[in-house]
């Protein structure tokens, strides 16, 4: 008989729906067997499920016990699928009330239920079903709490399932969890390039990919730890879309936003594949820092600047429902000695083009802002004047989320607006006309449109010809 119990697993960076199949015939002793590609993981499984059964008191009567995971032809690993299978043994010998439900869970050998690895992103699966959802005690905000309604019901072992579903027992309340921001550790200096600042702002605001060039101890690589300081707060929607992604079983979206590649790095640690997702799918809302960036293997700035332009790889075949939602931040010297311009440098004309030749030309085109770092615009900064940058930026995000919610089909950043958007943010449509009228290459073009958008956000006005001027002095052609 198929009991309508449903479960999840992980399939690379996808969610896919499991269904419990049970079948039932007569043994001399309790005989369990577990089909539908569980591997050596689903042995494991059997003897937990048997244990968490029997230590809960449940004794099985002798029969022989075969449980089908659905679909067949679908890897199953990790534990999150155990307090589904256990629910459809308890409903198939009546120990509770036969119901369609769906349950996620990691059972003990004592019927303690944990949460698994990748909680959230099954739970997120089941968000617009009906049905009841068992699951482990866990941390989430009022607001989805209220958006799951009363379909959640937290247990913290198998016996509770038992009293709940017989009645003998009333299903907990989870606790909502506030969201915070964790304490942040004296990370702006008390000096800093004003260029290089506008530039974090342009990239932060409107997601814009960001190539900064500079010698050597002009703050390239400290600017990993000014954007975790300047990150603006996820809203709910973003938390939730975030932590569904994260392997962590706790809530935590706002940690480890930006991600700092080695440059050993490979392609698989990159993007990962079908089995599993790479460091890239776990950067939802968050920042990728390449320091260095011609030091880096071809084959993954090949692979980046694909995902960059939302193309499926060989090595991970993304998608086209989801695509990792991340801003870009590299660096390089303007130079291989990197001591470009003074007395210093050696390098003739032909090694510094040969240099900058690792970053291909497609790459170099997805980096919105290309910008060489100096140091004759450095001035002194206060905690207040970094606080005054934090306000803007949060202040812009606003103004393009009340736009996007004005306007459907409006992406909600202005990095992202394509041609058929742009009009929404320039003053008139006269000056839209006569900008893209005049243009030679349409990429370049539309780039500069979008920094435009973004400066005229941070200024809370619409796109003028002082903001399209502006923006071309933050893009520099490749060498």
């Amino acid at each position: 008989m198929k009991k309508k119990v449903f479960s999840a697993v992980r399939v690379g960076q996808q969610i896919v729906p499991l269904e419990v199949e049970i079948s039932t015939t007569r043994a001399m002793l309790p005989r369990f067997t577990l089909l539908g590609l569980s591997g050596k993981q689903g042995e494991e499984c059997k003897q937990r499920v048997l244990s968490a059964l029997r230590q809960s008191g449940v004794l099985l009567p002798h029969t022989r016990l075969t449980v089908n995971l659905l679909p067949v032809d679908v890897p199953k690993s990790g534990t999150a699928h155990d307090l589904a299978i256990a629910i459809a043994i308890l409903q198939t010998y009546s120990f509770i009330p036969t119901t369609t439900c769906a349950a996620i869970g990691e059972l003990g050998l004592d019927g303690e239920i944990r949460k698994p690895e990748g909680m959230y992103g099954f739970l997120g699966s089941f968000l617009d079903e009906s049905h009841d959802i068992w699951i482990p005690p866990l941390e989430l905000p009022a607001t989805l709490i209220d958006r799951f309604g009363s379909k959640l019901k937290p247990v913290s072992n198998l016996r509770e399932v038992i009293e709940i579903s017989q009645n003998i027992r009333s299903t907990r309340i989870l606790e909502p969890f506030t969201l915070s921001r964790p304490s942040q550790t004296e990370i702006f200096p008390t000096h800093y390039s004003q260029g290089l600042l506008r530039v974090l702002e342009l990239c932060l605001t409107g997601n814009h990919h960001t190539l900064l060039i500079g010698s050597p101890g002009l703050g390239k690589s400290h600017t990993k730890n000014l954007l975790e300081g300047l990150l603006p707060n996820l809203s709910l929607e973003q938390s939730w879309a975030r932590q569904q992604v994260l392997p962590a079983p706790t809530w935590c979206p706002q940690l480890d936003r930006v991600k700092a590649l080695d440059q050993a790095t490979t392609v698989f640690q990159l993007l990962g594949n079908e089995k599993k997702s790479g460091a890239i799918f776990n950067l939802q809302y968050g920042v990728l820092f390449l320091d260095e960036l011609p030091h880096f293997r071809k084959v993954l700035l090949q692979s980046l600047r694909r995902v960059l332009e939302k193309k499926a790889t060989l090595t991970q075949p993304l998608s086209p429902l989801w695509w990792p939602h991340f801003v870009a931040v590299a660096t390089c010297n303007p130079c291989p000695c990197s001591y470009y311009g003074s007395k210093k440098c050696r390098c003739s004309e032909e090694q510094i083009k040969k240099y900058f030749q690792q970053i291909s030309g497609p790459l170099w085109d997805r980096f919105d802002v290309c910008w060489r770092v100096g140091t004759q615009d450095i001035k002194p900064m206060s905690l207040a004047d970094w606080s005054e940058v934090q306000t803007r930026i949060r202040h812009a995000r606003h103004c393009q989320e009340k736009r996007a919610q004005q306007t459907p089909g409006l992406p909600q950043f202005a990095g992202q607006y394509q041609w058929e958007h742009l009009h929404t943010c320039f003053a008139d449509d006269s000056l839209f006309e006569a900008f893209f009228s005049n243009q030679g290459s349409w990429r370049k073009s539309i780039q500069q449109a979008r920094l435009a958008c973004t400066l005229a956000d941070l200024q809370q006005e619409k796109v003028g010809h002082e903001h399209l001027e502006l923006a071309r002095f933050f893009q520099m052609e490749l060498i």
